[in-house]
């Protein structure tokens, strides 16, 4: 694809995406005490991205395990704590502790992610990673 095209392509995408913004403004403005409360699609929803999280955090266990770098292990334990984390705050039931426990995941997950920029010492460098007990724990949920 070529500069030119790619361009055109972006801008529709943003135009798309401008329209789409202003629609939702709009239809929210006219319901403004409207409230979507679903817990079997809130907790459902939850749990279809805290698989997805732990799907990432295992891809990213294995390509640290072929590369034996450390680049990938902080975005692994991110994505691990707060798919389990998100696990925990799908299955509980709303209140104080509901609330408690997303906010807890998006902090052990930012956390993780933070991991990229420490340098890992040189112990974990040489260190041999073997993902068993993950994909243990991955061939069980599934």
């Amino acid at each position: 694809m070529t500069k030119k095209n790619l361009t055109k392509l972006y801008a529709i995408l943003f135009v798309f995406f401008c329209i789409g913004l202003l629609t939702i403004s709009k239809i929210l403005e006219r319901w403004e005490d409207f409230r979507f409360e679903n817990e079997a699609v809130h907790s459902s929803i939850e749990i279809i991205g805290a698989f997805a999280g732990l799907n990432i955090a295992y891809i990213a266990f294995l390509n640290w395990k072929e590369k034996f770098t450390w680049y990938f292990t902080g975005p692994a334990i991110g994505f691990l704590s707060m798919s389990i984390l998100n696990i925990f705050h799908a299955l509980s039931a709303p209140g104080q502790g509901f609330v408690f426990l997303h906010s807890l995941a998006g902090l052990a997950g930012g956390i993780g992610f933070i991991l990229i920029f420490i340098v890992p010492s040189p112990i974990v460098k040489t260190m041999h990673f073997q993902c068993k007990t993950f994909s243990c724990l991955k061939n069980f949920i599934y």
